[in-house]
């Protein structure tokens, strides 16, 4: 079972991205990070997950897109959360909202109807956790995987 999120000395939460849009995944990406977060992307739920299991304590939350090419996005937060039972999780789709009996056990998800515009998904994760300290480095670049 996972333990608290580490953070970094500046105290920036690392936020998982899993998005397979390339555009949409560099924007949030980009907008996530000046809002203060240091994050991980990933365009495919494989991917995802082998970068979550390498060191899952790091994460403090996850933004997951529902429709992924390689795996249902309530799947890859089941398997997120068979690693850690509460970590926080925000789901975005086109689609409708997941029928909660779908959901895994563990936190409510929140879910983001797409289109959406990125502050609001920096509005949702202040629900979820402490407000990001001032912008910093970025931990890594979005992915290229679609």
């Amino acid at each position: 079972m996972a333990s608290e999120p580490e953070q970094s000395v500046s105290g920036q939460p690392l936020l998982l991205l899993v998005e397979d849009e390339p555009a949409l995944r560099t924007l949030l990406f980009r907008f996530l990070a000046r809002a203060g977060y240091r994050l991980e992307a990933a365009g495919s739920a494989a991917e995802a997950l082998a970068t979550y299991l390498e060191s899952p304590d790091r994460f403090a939350a996850a933004v997951l897109d529902l429709t992924l090419p390689d795996m249902p996005g309530l799947e890859l937060l089941n398997a997120l959360r068979r690693v850690h039972p509460t970590l926080p999780v925000i789901l975005t789709s086109g689609a409708a909202p997941p029928v909660r009996a779908a959901a895994p056990p563990g936190p409510e998800a929140l879910f983001l109807q797409k289109p959406f515009l990125p502050a609001r998904l920096v509005e949702a994760l202040a629900t979820l956790l402490p407000a990001p300290d001032a912008p910093s480095q970025l931990s890594s670049s979005p992915s290229t995987t679609a």
